[in-house]
């Protein structure tokens, strides 16, 4: 891969993170700098975190619903115990905020959110829930039914790297998702 593309994840060897991740990182931070000032993990995530997918969630929320909406700073709110759990290490559960009171289309939004937030948590503390957690979204009409699919996938390959041993490395694949 052309060096122009992007940088090498500088630990553990792991892999490629693609030209877009830095653009991802800039715009992630622009955006919780304005809507969720005050959430720690939002703006001062570990380097395990990826952001990829929840930026492309929260750009899809803020043009249906929105950069005011009460719900873009409870998905923020939710969307900080996931990069709590990619930041800091333990096996702790880690749960997410109440719920809002929400009407029909936002609470199926709301549930399909914290569906997919739980299983995302899980994908960095308890790889077995979250194997559980990403196929039961995937067999879903969630939107999130697609990344939850790859994340399987995912799970199943570093599984299965990881019994092999992977040369000491453990390099974890689409975490663009979770």
């Amino acid at each position: 891969m052309a060096d122009d593309q992007g940088a090498w994840r500088p630990h553990g060897g792991c892999g490629y993170y693609g030209s877009d991740y830095w653009s991802w990182r800039q715009t992630w931070g622009k955006l919780v700098a304005e809507l969720a000032p005050g959430e720690k993990y939002l703006k001062d995530y570990g380097y395990n975190c990826r952001i990829g997918y929840p930026l492309e969630v929260l750009q899809s929320h803020i043009a249906k619903l929105g950069k005011d909406s009460p719900y873009i700073k409870q998905w923020l709110h939710a969307q900080n115990a996931v990069m709590e759990a990619c930041s800091e290490g333990g096996s702790a559960d880690l749960s997410l905020p109440d719920p809002m009171t929400a009407d029909h289309d936002l609470a199926l939004m709301q549930a399909n959110d914290r569906a997919y937030q739980r299983a995302a948590i899980a994908f960095y503390r308890a790889p077995d829930k979250a194997l559980e957690l990403f196929r039961a979204i995937g067999s879903s009409n969630s939107e999130h039914k697609a990344a939850a699919r790859y994340n399987v996938a995912s799970l199943l390959a570093n599984a299965k790297q990881t019994r092999r041993g992977a040369e000491g490395s453990e390099c974890h694949l689409g975490r663009s998702f979770a």
